[in-house]
Formats: C-alpha cells, structure tokens, sequence
C-alpha cells in the first residue's frame, strides 16, 4: 500500500478482479492518504498501479519486480515536493495525509506475492515502506519498517483486504481531524506518535510500463511511463514533466476535452508490474492538447515548480531536452513544442521573478 505524503490517493488490495475489486478501485481514487507519493492509496496506500496487477509470467519476476519498485520509489520522491507545496494552487483538488506509504503482502498479485514476500519480507500487516520527506510522518519519527498497528485506538485490519478496509477507517478521520495519533510495533516494542496532517494536492502518480516516453493523466491519476522516468537522469528533468501533469489536472483538462475515459483506460492498461502486449497500445488513443491550455498549464507548472524549491527557467530546458530525443512523439505529438510556447513560457518566467524579487508569492 503506497501512502505517500500526497493526500492524494488510497489503498486498492489486488486481488482478481471482481465486483468488490471495481468499488476498491473507485474507493481508492478517493481516499488515497498518505503518498510516498502521492501519491499512493490509502496511507495514501498502494497506488492503484501498485496494486491492480494481473496475470502475467516472467522469466525473472524478481528483477522485475525490483526494477519496477525502485522506479516507483523514484517517481513518488519526485513528486512529492510538487505535490505537498502546491496544494494553494490545487485549489479543491487537495486532501490531507500523513506522508508515509504501507503495504503488506496482499500490496501484491498472486503471481507476485511470494516474490514480494521473499525480497521485501512483507506479512498481512500493513507495514511502512517509504516516508515523504518533510511530511508529518517524519517529523513524527515514523519509520520504515514500522508496522501500523492503530489508528486513533482503532485497530488497523490485517490480510488481504487490509488496504481497502484501512482506507476507508482513514478516509473519515483523516478529513476531519488536524492530526492523527498512532500506534506502530518496531523491534518487538509498541511505539505511540501524533502524526499532523499535511494538505497536499489529491492527484495520484502511477508508473506506466512501457518503454514509451509519455506522460498524461485522467484527472486524478497522473500516470508517467517507465520510458519517461528513463529518458532523463535529471530529477529536475522529471520534476518540470510531472508539474506539467499535475497542473493539466489541477485545471481538468482531460475532462474538459472529453478525454477522462480514454485516459483512464490506457492508465489501467499500463499499471500492471509485470510487462503485457496491451499497454503501448492503450497510449494511441490520446488527443492532441489544444494550443492555449498547453499554454495555460505551463504557467502553472512553472509556478508550481518555483514553489517547490526548482528554477523556473527548468520547465523549457526539458521541454526542449525532450523534444531532441528520439522516439519521443507520442508526448511531442500530444503537446507540439512551437517557438510561439517557447516565447510565451520566457514570458510566464520574467512575470514569476517579478513577483518574486518584489517579495510577492509566485500564483499562475
């Protein structure tokens, strides 16, 4: 279970799917609390990547399955500065979390979970995977490894649908309360801690599996792929692509454009941990973002970015980056890089250091 500090998304146990999986599914897109990032499920939990995964073999599930974490791992720390700095600019896109992820061995499909068992000794109880850094959770002295035991006196549920069931326990206390008090085993010993919450903006950050370089979203999961997250070394490369996502959802574009179906559709395509023939496919399908709101969510993003501690010349140097690398026009094809964007967006970034050397926030 991902709960990353995002307060953007909730806990989804993989299991076959199923009636019950569609309203976990759903109920994830809603609760998701605690993001590693963002960005997971319920402690903000397992993403509903994280978590939807189907049948599939692989010749080396261990490497897969490592490869596929540590990329994931990648694209929540990135995020979530953006994430949890941004919530002004989320306006009501915004949810509270902790800012730990949890998973247990149920985070996992049937094909994966001894796999997952035997590299990251996970149990039926939730247990902490990751911490945002900054977030309450830290600052609490939370750790990885602690296993969350209760939440507010009310014990955590344990087996297979631990993730569903704590979401939804989390889900009410977590929207009407400032902070949270818990209790975690560590070492054999009953740790108690006073968790304060932390506004953040409720988009959930889902790994795509394919060697495709794109990112797009369905107003609330932002999905990158893994082609994206390999195309740049840069984190600050990766930052300007992930703030471009979160501000096209922070202003419902997909939705606006009528695309939310198509989108999510080809996100639940590309989720899955082991590699199929279906996800490059689900990409072809998106449409080409129209001129004046790529124009719109590029001030936003560089706003978002400025706030999150990066310059806000980084979004055009990996606009540009991108644009020179190969094998890129499925995301090139979807927001066209013109000289005319190029000039408007130096023209976002000179008003953004106005405001900002006259000591004035930096708002879109």
């Amino acid at each position: 279970m991902h709960s990353f500090s995002t307060a953007t998304q909730n806990i989804i146990a993989s299991k076959e799917i199923n009636p019950q999986r569609s309203f976990c599914t759903h109920l994830s897109h809603h609760i998701r609390i605690i993001f590693l990032g963002v960005f997971c499920s319920l402690l903000q939990a397992c993403s509903s990547s994280m978590l939807q995964l189907e049948r599939h073999t692989s010749n080396n599930q261990e490497d897969e399955l490592v490869r596929y974490v540590a990329n994931q791992e990648k694209l929540y720390r990135i995020a979530a500065p953006l994430l949890v700095k941004n919530a002004p600019l989320c306006k009501s896109a915004t949810r509270n979390i902790m800012g730990f992820t949890a998973k247990n061995q149920y985070s996992y499909s049937s094909e994966l979970a001894s796999t997952a068992n035997k590299l990251f000794k996970l149990t039926d109880h939730l247990q902490v995977v990751s911490i945002l850094e900054g977030s309450g959770a830290e600052r609490a002295g939370i750790k990885r490894g602690d296993i969350f035991l209760k939440v507010q006196n009310q014990t955590i549920p344990t087996g297979i649908n631990t993730e569903i069931e704590t979401a939804r326990l989390l889900s009410t206390l977590m929207s009407h309360s400032v902070n949270l008090p818990i209790s975690i085993e560590r070492n054999g010993l009953i740790y108690s801690f006073n968790i304060p919450l932390t506004l953040a903006c409720a988009f959930n950050l889902e790994l795509g599996n394919s060697d495709v370089i794109h990112a797009f979203n369905d107003g609330r999961r932002i999905l990158i792929t893994r082609g994206m997250l390999e195309a740049f070394s840069s984190d600050t490369d990766l930052a300007a692509i992930i703030a471009r996502e979160i501000a096209h959802s922070a202003l419902k574009h997909t939705a606006s454009l009528q695309m939310t179906a198509n989108a999510a559709q080809a996100i639940d395509g590309l989720i899955p941990v082991l590699r199929n023939n279906v996800g490059d496919a689900a990409i072809k399908d998106q449409k080409v973002m129209p001129a004046n709101l790529d124009q719109a969510a590029d001030r936003v993003a560089i706003a978002m970015l400025v706030r999150a501690g990066y310059e806000a010349e980084q979004l055009p140097l990996t606009l540009q980056k991108l644009a020179a690398i190969k094998n890129n026009e499925k995301y090139t094809a979807a927001h066209p890089l013109t000289s005319e964007r190029l000039r408007l967006i130096q023209d976002i970034i000179v008003q953004i250091k106005q405001k900002t050397s006259a000591g004035k926030s930096s708002p879109p």
